[in-house]
């Protein structure tokens, strides 16, 4: 035998490697793919009420959390299934022949206030939260919102102000 046949690589070990470098390029373009179809990503509400939820409910406690749920949906209702509801009555009026428009902007008008309400009623516990608070305890929390908000503006794209 000679020395070349000894170190010759068998055939099926060729294709194990090729079908391994595909599925490593494979692989390669779909993160460089991700990565730049979304390299503009950011979260749709930088600021505001989303940044505001974030921070108040990002501080409470698991069974806070769990009895601001309870009595809000006690005052409320089921927001899930009312958002679901309000979903088909909108797409339901979008379908309409013929369109009326008022009538879409009531049920958008109505799913808001639903909404708004239940921001609201979520509010009044975190005041009566902070009214019970030390100055020292409000200190803290503040200290602990500023950041947490840089941490929000640094990596959900939120303004710099």
């Amino acid at each position: 035998m000679s020395a070349e046949s000894k170190y010759r690589m068998r055939p099926w070990l060729k294709v194990l490697l090729g079908v391994s470098l595909a599925l490593n390029l494979a692989v390669a373009g779909i993160a460089i793919g991700s990565a730049w179809r979304y390299k503009d990503f950011s979260y749709k509400h930088k600021n505001g009420a989303a940044l505001l939820g974030y921070l108040i409910m990002g501080d409470l406690d698991r069974e806070t959390k769990r009895e601001w749920r309870r009595k809000t949906l006690d005052r409320h209702g089921a927001v899930f299934g009312k958002r679901h509801s309000a979903m088909a009555e909108i797409l339901r009026l979008i379908e309409a022949e013929p369109f009326d428009p008022e009538a879409v902007r009531s049920a958008l008008r109505s799913d808001a206030d639903g909404i708004h309400g239940f921001m609201l009623a979520n509010h009044e516990q975190w005041v009566a939260r902070l009214s019970d608070m030390s100055v020292e305890e409000r200190a803290a929390l503040t200290e602990r919102f500023r950041e947490k908000s840089k941490h929000w503006r640094k990596h959900r794209g939120g303004s710099r102000d």
